[in-house]
Formats: C-alpha cells, structure tokens, sequence
C-alpha cells in the first residue's frame, strides 16, 4: 500500500547532456507506480531511479552524489516512497 503522498514537491532537476535540465521533476508522481514504470517515468524527466529499501530491506548502495538519481523505498514491487535525490 502506498504511502500518503507529502504535501511538498520533491523536486528533482533531469541530467541531460551533462547540463541539468530546465524544468525539474515532481518525484511524488512516482509514489504509487511498478518500479518498472517508475523507471520509465524518470527516464522521460532524464533521471535515473534506485530502490534503496525494497519490503522493509536496506539494499546496499554507493556514496556517489547524483542529484538526478531518485531513491525510493518499495513494497512488492510498488514505489511506497521517495527517499530524497542524490
């Protein structure tokens, strides 16, 4: 079940051509998809998706700053929350 959506945007700028992009991304629209569509999803804003918590678990990731990549937390295969950008 997906969590309740946050009041406030998640903003998220796309990388494209090494350059950010003009308009940023809402990374709410995100909470409630497959993870396969979340991906396609952000791909269209030039982000890139990672699930950091997936049923409960910690999945294991690098320290690597990327300001497009959004990581979120999963639930059977369901984006449940964004965690942050980075």
């Amino acid at each position: 079940m997906p969590a309740d959506r946050p009041a406030e945007p998640i903003l998220v700028w796309g990388l494209r051509a090494g350059r950010r992009t003009p308009l940023p991304f809402d990374a709410r629209e995100l909470i409630g998809l497959e993870v396969t569509e979340g991906e396609a999803l952000a791909d269209r804003h030039s982000c890139r998706l990672r699930v950091l918590v997936q049923d409960g678990r910690q999945l294991g990731r690098t320290d690597g700053f990327k300001p497009h990549r959004i990581n979120v937390a999963t639930v059977d295969t369901i984006i449940v929350e964004v965690l942050g950008a980075h």
